[in-house]
């Protein structure tokens, strides 16, 4: 067809098939270019709107934005100009992900973040280790194969540098609130397993292991969605409701959230009316890992049941705490969820009047006196890691008032003083969690934590290594 075209045709009109044919050829590439280029600017617009609605959320629906405008607006600024070249570099929804995870983080409170529904679908790399942290060191607690470092190697550092630094400089402000002294237990499980396309993928790490120096080359895998699940189940195991006998006069009862769904809802409920039967001189002791918090109103009923409503009335009671709600039509809408009639009337009517807080009444119907005695005289142990925040921490709040009370584990998490969670969602699937109080003249510092009284020096969610080591510490107390 060629060869007739050029024979049988004048100069002039070969010329003029010649540059049809190329403007053809430009059109067709040039839209491929151009559609390949939208499709990747789709996440950079979501990514923009995303920003800009979580910066509107919390303006106008924290108490922090009346309480720290200043900081507040800096940091909105700051943040801002150093998402810009993460947005301009999003070309795909984990670019989304992790450029919103590094805003919401740099507000500095650990219930300020954002979320995905399904993490597994971001393109997990995975180096065969995953690391727990522990008395400022890295040990590995899980490994592919056995060519790879043993168990309880201490990871010292990546291509020539320290692993503290590039921890707290490159992992940790995607992951947890910088500069927090616990950040890094939260962010060492990302060292060899990740999804940010932000951060450099190390050649060589250099591990101790029984006074020998040993240097690894690293081979990363590409996940697949299945493969990043077991993964993720690794790192964060799902914990169940449940209570049962730990030795011949202990029981074990876990609770591993405050914010329990339908289900949850029906075992706790099981776990709590069990409490009646409980002998007041049996040793409890309670699992917590996993719990970031939710409702106060759930551990208080089972507290109420094992050591009776007025004792624990008289130890909440003698704090001078009191919270302040930011009223917006947003978060009227969950208290409509969480409240009582009475606080849900009051707080409309606040909302009515445009006023941008409220403070509920007193509650009087505490009792102070220090002469109720506890129905319950047995020891009581709490088994924490760095999840517990939130109302969690409340709950370890009142168990270090207890008598006869320890701590076993890791320590507890941080927070601030702005708990009471509510979420929106954002441009892009992602789910903003922001607090919509503060309790003002709380006891409990913003950052502080609670140390176990016997630290585990172990992989914590290994149930069975702790039930074993937990043991051991009962036999002796």
């Amino acid at each position: 067809m060629i060869y007739y075209i050029i024979n049988r045709t004048t100069p002039l009109k070969l010329l003029k098939y010649i540059l049809i044919l190329f403007i053809t050829s430009f059109l067709c590439c040039h839209s491929a270019i151009t559609f390949a280029a939208k499709r990747n600017n789709v996440w950079q617009q979501r990514t923009i709107s995303a920003l800009k609605q979580i910066d509107t959320v919390l303006l106008t629906n924290t108490m922090q934005a009346l309480d720290k405008p200043e900081s507040f607006n800096s940091w909105m600024s700051k943040g801002k100009s150093l998402t810009q070249p993460l947005t301009a570099q999003t070309t795909n929804k984990a670019g989304y992900y992790f450029t919103l995870s590094y805003y919401s983080r740099g507000f500095n409170d650990p219930h300020i973040h954002t979320t995905l529904p399904y993490l597994a679908d971001l393109n997990y790399k995975f180096a065969g280790m995953l690391l727990r942290y522990s008395r400022g060191k890295y040990y590995v607690y899980y490994r592919a194969n056995s060519a790879l470092p043993p168990i309880d190697s201490v990871l010292t550092r990546c291509d020539g540098k320290s692993i503290g630094e590039i921890v707290d400089s490159k992992i940790t402000p995607f992951y947890s609130v910088p500069n927090s002294k616990l950040s890094r237990y939260k962010s060492s499980n990302f060292i060899f397993f990740d999804a940010n396309p932000f951060r450099s993928y190390f050649h060589k790490c250099t591990f101790d292991y029984r006074n020998k120096t040993e240097t690894y080359q690293l081979h990363w895998k590409n996940l697949t969605v299945k493969q990043s699940k077991k993964v993720l189940r690794i790192i964060s195991p799902k914990y169940q409701f449940k209570i049962d006998t730990f030795t011949r006069n202990d029981f074990l009862i876990s609770l591993p959230t405050f914010e329990p769904d339908k289900k949850q809802q029906k075992q706790l409920q099981k776990i709590t009316n069990s409490a009646r039967v409980f002998n007041k001189n049996l040793d409890i002791i309670i699992d917590l890992r996993g719990n970031n918090g939710g409702n106060d109103k759930y551990w208080l009923s089972l507290i109420n049941k094992i050591y009776g409503k007025k004792y624990i009335e008289s130890l909440l009671s003698r704090h001078h705490a009191y919270p302040v709600w930011r009223v917006s039509k947003l978060n009227s809408i969950r208290i409509q969820q969480i409240q009582t009639a009475d606080f849900i009337k009051s707080y409309n009517k606040s909302l009515a009047h445009k006023q941008l807080s409220y403070t509920p009444p007193p509650d009087k119907s505490g009792n102070s006196s220090t002469n109720i005695k506890s129905k319950f005289s047995g020891k009581i142990y709490w088994i924490t890691d760095h999840q517990c925040v939130s109302s969690c921490l409340d709950f370890a709040d009142l168990l270090h008032k207890l008598p006869n009370s320890t701590q076993l584990g890791l320590p507890t998490g941080t927070d601030t003083s702005y708990i009471e969670t509510n979420s929106v969602r954002l441009p892009g699937g992602a789910t903003l969690q922001y607090t919509m109080k503060v309790w003002r003249l709380r006891k409990r510092k913003a950052g502080e934590y609670y140390e176990p009284q016997y630290y585990f020096d172990g992989d914590i969610t290994n149930t069975a290594k702790l039930k074993y080591w937990a043991s051991n510490i009962l036999k002796t107390n």
